[in-house]
Formats: structure tokens, C-alpha cells, sequence
């Protein structure tokens, strides 16, 4: 009896993931890091950005980390039985959706201010599921070379995009903070129709053993270990500096319309760095990128959160601006390493996304603790105004050594007994 097989599920158009990715970070920029000034615009204090973010990263991380969970469940439920590219669009028009409430309330004449506290919250809750989406549908059905050359490029378009964002918020931020949204929407409303083309799941990643006997197969997840580690740290501490740049920048005497371009120098800091390892792959394996991207994720968020304590102007921003240079560089080859080792250890399914955002959330949400912390104390009176950024790098140096400590004990392999 003869059989026809079957031609394998073909991956989704990596044209369109990438196309996809970039107009999804737009409005992702804008929405993370660009909230912040948007709501610093409309008259928000320090501690509120703070509690704005911690809001987010807590949003993110109860979504991220059940992604795996609620898409089995819809896709496999028969009242349900939602395929997952349906499920990514209609989040995607959902996110769209929520970013243009703000826009639509200061339209009616109705206060927007509450609607930001909603887009932080809401916003969390649909990215949590989205990008974990995003990174299977790149991720599904490539291997070996085309994998590490996909995620490349999903890096740099992804960071790229971040970068655009903070330049097109920059010239409207001024006078039309809020209007700035209805962007946003549009964007998302044209991202759901590049999803059309995706497959209706993703193919199953293959491993490619041949490709991987070069790269011990413990030491690469040794190496996702570490990467782990370090990722939620690296966004923790962007999730102290995003809240901490626009006050910093205006103390400075940086004009509105200019402190987006000025926090944009680590998001544009990170795209060299991520081209350098999407084009050369003799990093895979080591562990020296991960070292040396630690040690630069210190210097420069030290550097950011004390530049702006010098008098002169002049070499203040001077300061500011090659530590945060340091920092984008650090947090790129963060990244870069884990979501390879994620992608390529993990097997590029659902889960290994899901785990990948849930770290960066744990990270969105701990940042904003620490400034939340900084910040009650100076206003309750337990430590001076000038000491703030003493707190601050202390407290988050304490952070830091115990959410290393805490994922290193739960990420490191038991001996079988």
C-alpha cells in the first residue's frame, strides 16, 4: 500500500514577521518607554511613573507567563478552538484599541489622564501575550543558520523600530502628548492586516543537531542560564532608568521636545551592537559576551542615574550620554544571547518565548519597585532630596544580587539523587 507524504508546514513569511515587528515596536516604544514621557506631560510626578511602570511589568508578567496555557486551551477547547493566528490578531487590534482611549476621551472633552493608568495596565496584559506570539511565529519551522540569522534580524528591526518611535513622539510631545496615541492605533490596525499572511499555527521547530555538535549542548544551557539571570536584571534597571529620565532630563534643563532623543541614545545603542552578533556568530557558546555586557550594564546605569548630579550642563549631558551609550550596548548583547539560546535550547516553541517575556516583565515591574522605594523615602522624610540617587544605586545593587541569586537557585540543574 503506498502512502503520500505530506509536505512539512512551511514557516511563516519571515518578510512579514520582520514587517510585523517593526510596526508592532513603534507602537511598543511608545507605549513602554515612551509612556512615561506622555504621562510626565500630562502632569505626572515621580513616584506616579514609578507606579506607573511597576503597574505594566505586574500586567506583563501574569500574561507572559500563561501565554503557553491560554493559547493551548483556545486552540484545543471545542467551543473555542481558536486558531493562533486569530488569537494574534485580535489581541493585536485589542492593543490598538486600548492606546486610542486616551486620544478618544481628550476628544470628548472627557479627563484623560485615569485612561493612561488604563493603558499601562491593559497594555501589559495583551503584550505579555503578543510577543511570545510574535517570537514563535519567527522561530517555527527554521533551524540551525536561517534561525540564527531570523532572530538577528528580529533583533535589529525590533530595536530599530524603538528607536523610530522615540523620534516620531519627540517634535509632538510638547502639545499633543495624548493625540500622539491615535498613531498607535493606526499602527496596530496595519500590523493585523501583515498577520494575514502567517500560517494558521506555527510549524514545530526542528532541532539541528549537525549544525549544534560545534556548541556543547550543556555549556549552551549553562550559557541560556546565565542569560536569564542577567535579562530580568538588565530590564530592571531600564525599568528604574525609564521612570528616572524624564524627571532627571528636566532638572538638567533639557526642553521637552529634546528628552526623547536624548533617552533614545541606549535604544539606539543597542542596534549596532545587535547587527555585530546577527553578522558574526563566533560568539555563540561563550561566555564572554554575557560577562562583558554585565560589567557595561553596570558602568553606564551608574553613569545615568549620577550624570545628571553634575553642575555644569554641558559635561553633564556629556556624561549622560556615553553611559547611556554603555548601557543600550550592555542590554543588546543581553538580549541577544538570550533570546539565541532561548530559541535555540528552548526549541523555539511557545513556552520559550513565553518564559523569555515573562523575565523581561519580572524585570518591568521590579525597576519601578526600586524607584517607588527611592522615592517614598525622600517624600516621607527618612532621607534627603540630595541623597535620592544614593538610595536608588543602592537599593538596586541590593535588587540585583538577590534576583540573580534567586534565578541562578531555580534555573541550576539538581544532581539526580
Amino acid at each position: 500500500m503506498s502512502t503520500t507524504a505530506h509536505p512539512a508546514p512551511k514557516p511563516a513569511p519571515l518578510g512579514f514577521v520582520l514587517a510585523v515587528t517593526f510596526v508592532l515596536s513603534i507602537g511598543t516604544g511608545s507605549l513602554t518607554h515612551g509612556l512615561h514621557f506622555i504621562a510626565k506631560a500630562a502632569g505626572f510626578n515621580q513616584i506616579s511613573l514609578y507606579v506607573l511602570g511597576f503597574i505594566f511589568g505586574i500586567c506583563y508578567i501574569a500574561s507572559a507567563l500563561f501565554t503557553g496555557r491560554v493559547v493551548r486551551f483556545l486552540e484545543n477547547n471545542r467551543k473555542t478552538a481558536l486558531a493562533p493566528r486569530t488569537l494574534l490578531i485580535a489581541i493585536t487590534l485589542a492593543a490598538g484599541l486600548i492606546s486610542g482611549t486616551p486620544p478618544i476621551l481628550k476628544f470628548l472633552n472627557e479627563p484623560a489622564e485615569w485612561a493612561i493608568w488604563l493603558v499601562a495596565a491593559s497594555y501589559g496584559l495583551i503584550t505579555g501575550l503578543l510577543w511570545p506570539m510574535v517570537e514563535w511565529y519567527l522561530s517555527g519551522g527554521r533551524r540551525g543558520k536561517a534561525l540564527r540569522s531570523a532572530a538577528g534580524r528580529f533583533n535589529i528591526t525590533w530595536t530599530a523600530a524603538v528607536v523610530v518611535a522615540f523620534f516620531m513622539l519627540a517634535p509632538v510631545l510638547k502639545d499633543h502628548s495624548i493625540e500622539a496615541l491615535w498613531g498607535v492605533l493606526a499602527l496596530y490596525i496595519i500590523a493585523a492586516l501583515l498577520m494575514l499572511p502567517f500560517p494558521k499555527r506555527p510549524p514545530k521547530h526542528i532541532a539541528d543537531h549537525l549544525e549544534t555538535e560545534a556548541i556543547d549542548a550543556d555549556a549552551s544551557r549553562k550559557l541560556l542560564a546565565t542569560a536569564r539571570t542577567l535579562l530580568p536584571v538588565s530590564y530592571m534597571l531600564g525599568g528604574v532608568l525609564g521612570p528616572y529620565l524624564p524627571v532627571a532630563l528636566t532638572r538638567m534643563g533639557i526642553d521637552l521636545s529634546w528628552q526623547p532623543i536624548v533617552a533614545a541614545i541606549w535604544l539606539t545603542a543597542r542596534i549596532p551592537t545587535m547587527l555585530v552578533f546577527e553578522r558574526w556568530h563566533g560568539w555563540h557558546g561563550k561566555a564572554w559576551p554575557l560577562a562583558l555586557g554585565a560589567i557595561t550594564l553596570a558602568l553606564g546605569f551608574i553613569g545615568c542615574v549620577l550624570s545628571p548630579l553634575i553642575p555644569n550642563q554641558s559635561v553633564a549631558i556629556v556624561s549622560l550620554s556615553i553611559s547611556l551609550a554603555l548601557f543600550g550596548a550592555a542590554m543588546g548583547t543581553i538580549y541577544t544571547a538570550a533570546i539565541y539560546y532561548a530559541m535555540e535550547v528552548g526549541q523555539g516553541e511557545i513556552d520559550s518565548g513565553a518564559i523569555h517575556e515573562t523575565l523581561i516583565g519580572v524585570g518591568y515591574a521590579l525597576g519601578p519597585a526600586l524607584g517607588i522605594f527611592a522615592s517614598l523615602a525622600v517624600r516621607l522624610g527618612v532621607v534627603s532630596d540630595r541623597f535620592f540617587s544614593a538610595v536608588l544605586i543602592g537599593a538596586t545593587v541590593l535588587a540585583c544580587i538577590g534576583l540573580a541569586t534567586l534565578i541562578n537557585a531555580l534555573t541550576k540543574p539538581h544532581r539526580a539523587s
